[in-house]
């Protein structure tokens, strides 16, 4: 809403039973959705509840999956389980216009953590932690501009045990592309990060 944005298209990538759309609409906010997931239950289950979006998803792997053009892209809960997450990376700044916004877990380091449990998982589970630093750094240098803020509307801001001796702490990545920035938001502090020009005094 604060963006002010009419009726944008929005891309949410591991949209599970679409959850993130129940907000859109318990929100009344008016913009084009589509979801994707590689899991066809969890689909047939959000089907249930929001039989308007049949013809609103796809079931693919977003690493290598056709991405309609967005103004948004939303990837929630999603990236620390795919097995190249830069190859999703590529795929979500190569097909949006104006904002990413990502829910991961990230940390100073990088960790990348393979699970295991025969009694509660049907094959091994990635889990990975991305550094500050990384994930900062590849999307500027593809002219997307971060504000990082923690998940704090959940439990998940603070660092959980997600699996066991597996701890994480979520957090929630904005990043608006420079050109939308520099056109929508002409104030000097913006316009800095965009210059090497130092002022005289």
């Amino acid at each position: 809403k604060q963006l002010n944005l009419l009726k944008p298209k929005i891309n949410d990538l591991g949209c599970n039973y679409f959850q993130f759309y129940k907000e859109i609409k318990i929100n009344n906010y008016v913009c084009d959705y589509f979801g994707y997931d590689l899991d066809k239950k969890f689909i047939e289950i959000g089907l249930e509840k929001f039989p308007e979006l049949k013809k609103k998803y796809k079931i693919a792997n977003v690493e290598n999956a056709n991405l309609r053009k967005s103004d948004i892209s939303i990837i929630s809960d999603t990236l620390e389980v795919t097995e190249r997450p830069e190859k999703v990376i590529r795929n979500i700044i190569s097909s949006t216009k104006k904002i990413i916004i990502l829910r991961t877990f990230l940390s100073s380091n990088q960790e990348v953590k393979l699970v295991k449990n025969k009694k509660i998982l049907n094959k091994p589970y990635l889990i990975n932690c991305f550094s500050y630093n990384m994930i900062i750094e590849y999307f500027i240098n593809n002219n997307f501009y971060p504000q990082i803020y923690p998940d704090l509307a959940t439990n998940s801001s603070q660092t959980n045990e997600v699996f066991k001796n597996v701890k994480r702490k979520f957090f929630i990545i904005v990043f608006t592309k420079k050109n939308y920035l520099l056109k929508n938001f002409k104030t000097k502090v913006y316009k800095k990060l965009f210059t090497n020009r130092v002022k005289k005094r």
